[in-house]
């Protein structure tokens, strides 16, 4: 065994038809909520984290004894208690090194379909619904194209919680 997840959380499903008019419009709504927590209970001995995927800029996704499943790891930029960046004497942002910059789970996930039948067509609309999570904006390239971007140290990563 490599290690222990625990898993607790709640999935909720819905569905009504709003609107029925026999055999010429039928509205037909389902919705479905879930929230899951997934924590690294424990490792094997010894082991403290455990790469589940690596992409650039040394940026990778970990199984981490006692942290929520899935943490992003990489540099962060270093900020004064101010919470402004920090540069060196170039005007480089200055960057942290390796550590744990938060799970790429979503708080939670929800789900609406809508179908509508009309006179025997069947339309359908799915609008999928994700609160937070991390993720990774790349910066690879970008100061060959915006001239901010290239005062970014080259192993530095942006991170932001997504809003989708």
């Amino acid at each position: 065994m490599a290690g222990k997840i625990t898993n607790k959380g709640i999935e909720l499903g819905f569905t009504a038809v709003p609107i029925r008019i026999k055999k010429s419009f039928e509205w037909i709504l389902n919705a479905n909520f879930s929230k899951n927590n997934s924590q690294v209970a424990d490792l094997m001995q010894g082991i403290t984290s455990i790469p589940i995927g690596v992409g650039p800029y040394n940026i990778s996704v970990n199984a981490v004894a006692g942290m929520e499943y899935g943490q992003l790891m990489g540099t962060n930029f270093i900020f004064d208690e101010d919470g402004n960046k920090v540069v060196d004497k170039d005007g480089r942002y200055l960057s942290s090194g390796v550590m744990a910059l938060g799970s790429v789970l979503p708080a939670w996930n929800m789900g609406i379909g809508n179908e509508f039948k009309i006179l025997g067509v069947d339309v359908k609309i799915l609008f999928d619904i994700q609160l937070w999570g991390q993720v990774l904006l790349q910066y690879k390239k970008c100061g060959e194209f915006i001239p901010a971007c290239s005062k970014r140290p080259p192993r530095t990563i942006c991170v932001r919680r997504a809003h989708h």
